[in-house]
């Protein structure tokens, strides 16, 4: 079975287990992309570190965007 084929059979799947199917590859993300696993930041904890970093370098920030 092709690629596309897994993918056209996953699409016709029942919303339900269309979910399992997502999650098992969400929980199996690392064995399957080459590479590191992408990792997400806490929202609060990347909203915090982004101000910090524009107040620190605010001139910069401003020079860049001339």
């Amino acid at each position: 079975m092709s690629a596309t084929e897994v993918i056209e059979e996953i699409k016709r799947l029942q919303p339900e287990e269309r979910a399992k199917v997502f999650a098992f590859l969400a929980d199996h993300q690392s064995k399957f992309v080459e590479g590191e696993p992408v990792h997400y930041m806490d929202t609060a904890k990347a909203k915090s570190i982004s101000a910090q970093i524009f107040s620190e370098h605010a001139e910069l920030f401003r020079k860049l965007a001339r």
